[in-house]
C-alpha cells in the first residue's frame, strides 16, 4: 500500500496535518498573490480598486466552480480508495478532467456574452470600462483555473500533497514577478494584472500534465486509454461538485447583496473598503479552509471504508486544530490591524480608506474565530459525498443568517456600515453552531451505516 494512502486509512490525525500544512502554505501563497495584486492595483488609483471589487463576485464564482468540481472528484476518488477500488480510479480521474474542460468552455461562452450586463447590474457603471478590461481577460483564461484545480485534486485524493500543490505555488510566484512588469513596465494598467494571473495559472498545467500522462508518477495510475464514458461517474462527481460550486455562488451572491447595501448606506469607498478587508480576512480563513479540505479527504477514505472512528476523529481533530489557528490569527489581526490596513492604502489617493480598514479588520476578528466549526462540518459532508447537505449549510450561513443579521443591524437598528460587520460576526457564529449541530446529529442517526457490509463503488 502506498504510504500516503496508508496514512489516511490508519493515522487520520497525522494524515490531516500532513495534507493540511502544505495546503496552507500553498493557499497562503495564492492569497499573497491576491494581496500583491491588490497592492499593485492600489498604486494605480481608487477607481481600479473599486473596479476589481465589482469583478470579485464573478471571480469567486469561477474559482468556486473549479474548486467545487475538484471537491467532487476528490470525494469520489477518496471513497474508491476507501473500498480499495484502485483499478477504477484512473477512469474516475479522467472523467473529472473531462468535466473541467467542459465547464471551462461553458463558463467562457456564457460570460463573454453577458459579462458587461452582469457588471452593470452589480452597480459598476462608474468604472465599467476598467471592470471589463480586467474581467474579459480573466474570463478568457478560465480554463487555466478549472483544469489545474482538477489535476491537483487527483493527486490530493491519493494523499500526494506535494504534487497537488507545488505547481500552484509556482504559478503564484510567477504571477507576483510578472505583475509589476505587466502593470507598470508595459503600462497595461489593470489589464496587465489580469494577463499576469492567466499566464501564471496556465503555467501550472505543465507539471501536472508531465506527472500524470508522461512520467505517469501518480500512484493510482492515470492513463488516457482507461477512459470509458460512464455517465454514472459524471453523476457521482457532480453529486458533490455541483452543490460545492453552488456554495461559492451563494457566497458570491452574498457579496453582491452586501456591496449593494454598502452603496445604499454610504458610497463606493465603503465598497472598496469591504472588498479590500476581505483580502485581509482571507489570511485568517485560508488556513482553516485548508484544514477542512484535508479533513474532507481523510473523511472520504473513512466513509468509503465505513470506518466510523476515523471519521469522528477527523471531525473533532479538524475543528480543534483549525480553531486554535484561527484564535492565534485573530489576536494578530487585533494587534497589527493598522499595518495590514496600510498595505492597501499606501498611496495618497487610497489614504482615505485606512481608518475604516483598521476598524473593519478588528471587528471581523470574531468572524474568523467563529469560522472553523462551520467550515469543517461542511467539508465533512462533502467528504461523505453528501453535497446537498453541505450546500444547505453554506446557504444557511451566508444567505440566511449573515444577511438577516446584517439587515437587522445596518438598517433596522440604523448602525450603517458598522451594522454590516456586526451582522457578519453574529451570522457566522450562529451559522457555524448550526452546522456543527447538524453534522453531529447526522453521524449519530446514521451510525448503523458503518456496521453494514461494504459495497464496492462502481466507476467502471
Amino acid at each position: 500500500m502506498d504510504e500516503n494512502i496508508n496514512l489516511m486509512i490508519n493515522f487520520p490525525k497525522k494524515a490531516i496535518r500532513t495534507l493540511a500544512f502544505p495546503l496552507i502554505l500553498n493557499n497562503l501563497l495564492l492569497l499573497l498573490n491576491t494581496i500583491v495584486d491588490g497592492i499593485w492595483i492600489a498604486g494605480l488609483n481608487v477607481d481600479s480598486l473599486i473596479a476589481i471589487g465589482f469583478v470579485t463576485p464573478i471571480t469567486i464564482i469561477i474559482i468556486g466552480i473549479g474548486n467545487g468540481l475538484a471537491s467532487g472528484a476528490n470525494s469520489l476518488i477518496g471513497r474508491c480508495i476507501g473500498v480499495e477500488n484502485y483499478e477504477n480510479v484512473s477512469n474516475a480521474a479522467l472523467h473529472s478532467i473531462m468535466l473541467s474542460l467542459i465547464a471551462s468552455v461553458v463558463i467562457l461562452a456564457f460570460l463573454l456574452i453577458f459579462l458587461r450586463q452582469i457588471l452593470l447590474s452589480l452597480g459598476a457603471a462608474s468604472v465599467i470600462d476598467l471592470s471589463m478590461e480586467y474581467g474579459m481577460i480573466y474570463v478568457a483564461g478560465s480554463f487555466s483555473i478549472f483544469v489545474p484545480f482538477m489535476l491537483s485534486a487527483v493527486f490530493k485524493a491519493e494523499g500526494d500533497i506535494k504534487k497537488a500543490t507545488y505547481p500552484l505555488m509556482a504559478s503564484t510566484a510567477i504571477n507576483m514577478i510578472v505583475d509589476p512588469v505587466f502593470i507598470y513596465a508595459f503600462e497595461w494598467g489593470i489589464k496587465g494584472a489580469a494577463f499576469a494571473t492567466v499566464l501564471a495559472e496556465t503555467f501550472s498545467l505543465l507539471p501536472f500534465i508531465y506527472w500524470l500522462f508522461i512520467k505517469r508518477s501518480s500512484y493510482l495510475g492515470v492513463r488516457l486509454s482507461d477512459y470509458k464514458t460512464n455517465f454514472k461517474v459524471y453523476k457521482d462527481i457532480l453529486t458533490v461538485g455541483l452543490p460545492a460550486s453552488f456554495e461559492q455562488l451563494a457566497i458570491a451572491t452574498s457579496t453582491i447583496i452586501i456591496n449593494s447595501w454598502m452603496l445604499i448606506l454610504s458610497s463606493n469607498l465603503d465598497v472598496a473598503t469591504y472588498n479590500v478587508v476581505w483580502r485581509v480576512m482571507a489570511i485568517g480563513t485560508t488556513p482553516v479552509t485548508c484544514i477542512a479540505i484535508a479533513v474532507s479527504t481523510v473523511v472520504a477514505v473513512a466513509f468509503g471504508g465505513k470506518n466510523y472512528e476515523n471519521l469522528r476523529t477527523s471531525l473533532v481533530y479538524g475543528i480543534k486544530l483549525s480553531t486554535i489557528i484561527a484564535v492565534v490569527i485573530g489576536v494578530i489581526f487585533v494587534i497589527f490591524a493598522y499595518q495590514f490596513a496600510y498595505i492597501f492604502s499606501y498611496t495618497e489617493s487610497t489614504q482615505v480608506l485606512i481608518e475604516s480598514l483598521v476598524f473593519a479588520i478588528r471587528i471581523l476578528t470574531i468572524y474568523v474565530i467563529a469560522f472553523p466549526a462551520g467550515a469543517v462540518a461542511t467539508m465533512v459532508f462533502q467528504g461523505m459525498g453528501k453535497g446537498t447537505y453541505s450546500l444547505l449549510l453554506t446557504i444557511s450561513r451566508t444567505l440566511i443568517f449573515e444577511l438577516i443579521f446584517i439587515y437587522l443591524f445596518a438598517f433596522l437598528f440604523d448602525y450603517g456600515t458598522l451594522g454590516v460587520y456586526f451582522g457578519l460576526d453574529v451570522g457566522m457564529t450562529i451559522g457555524s453552531l448550526v452546522s456543527l449541530a447538524c453534522i453531529i446529529l447526522y453521524l449519530r442517526r446514521h451510525k448503523d451505516y458503518f456496521n453494514e457490509k461494504t459495497d464496492n463503488l462502481d466507476v467502471e
